[in-house]
């Protein structure tokens, strides 16, 4: 039976006990039962305010403590009068320096990583052309052809492009799709040269309907008075000859991420 040790924090509210004046954080969790880590746990959290809140719970899912399973094994990792400053004392150990190295790590990458991102936006799709394939496997799936100009400094064997489809002049997609478009194989197989020009195909896959490829060709679709597709190129996901991604991922969310955990941190420190 796998008990929370938290409550959501929608649900937290102040409660104020009669005879109790000892800190939230130092009252012993209730160590009888995982029903009982869980009742009393929740009992100091209503004692706290929102800073100490906030830090506890980063410290409950920082340990994985919001899912226990076994009773025995918390006690013999945490003891038996267990705290939420020992709690809150054990995640900072746990994560400070791993947060400092991965911050400092991200922040080095930027730079790098934003040029190389600019670099390859620069490999543009134009002379857009929406039409239907005619290949016996994809007859009648909707067919973008366009021109590709890579004015990127790398040669590439791979490109995933983001496919955007614009109904009766609005200003938002009606619906995406990404599709691969592979330089290693078929008509053109030795790769996307720098400074190059082709003209490529790429087909929404209707059939399997991924990524609700079928609202490609829906009623909206087909009684659109006009249609717009636009075709942008994906710079994490475009490959190398060696069929390696340049980069991956987003750099500034993963920074953004790790800096609020960083505070956070910063603020459990206080209470340890």
């Amino acid at each position: 039976m796998k008990n929370n040790l938290i409550i959501p924090i929608f649900v937290f509210t102040v409660f104020s006990f009669a005879g109790c004046s000892k800190d939230p954080l130092d009252v012993p969790l209730d160590m009888s039962s995982l029903n009982a880590v869980s009742e009393s746990s929740s009992k100091q959290l209503k004692l706290m305010d929102e800073d100490e809140k906030k830090v506890s719970d980063w410290a409950v899912k920082t340990l994985g403590l919001d899912n226990i399973q076994s009773l025995s094994s918390f006690k013999e990792q945490y003891g038996d009068k267990v705290t939420y400053r020992i709690i809150l004392k054990k995640a900072v150990e746990n994560r400070e320096q791993i947060v400092s190295d991965e911050l400092q790590r991200l922040k080095e990458l930027k730079p790098s990583w934003d040029a190389t991102y600019d670099d390859l936006s620069k490999i543009k799709a134009s002379n857009i052309h929406l039409g239907s394939s005619a290949e016996f496997m994809t007859q009648g799936h909707p067919l973008i052809s366009f021109d590709v100009h890579n004015g990127s400094k790398e040669d590439i064997s791979l490109i995933v492009w983001r496919l955007e489809l614009f109904l009766n002049g609005e200003k938002e997609p009606y619906t995406t799709y990404n599709a691969v478009d592979s330089y290693s194989y078929g008509k053109k197989n030795n790769g996307l040269l720098k400074g190059e020009t082709v003209r490529r195909e790429v087909t929404v896959d209707t059939f399997f309907n991924r990524q609700n490829a079928d609202k490609w060709v829906d009623l909206n679709a087909r009684k659109a008075s006009s249609k717009l597709v636009k075709v942008t190129v994906i710079p994490t996901r475009v490959e190398d000859f060696n069929k390696q991604e340049f980069i991956t991922g987003d750099i500034d969310g993963a920074l953004a991420e790790f800096e609020v955990e960083n505070k956070i941190i910063e603020l459990a420190k206080k209470y340890t």
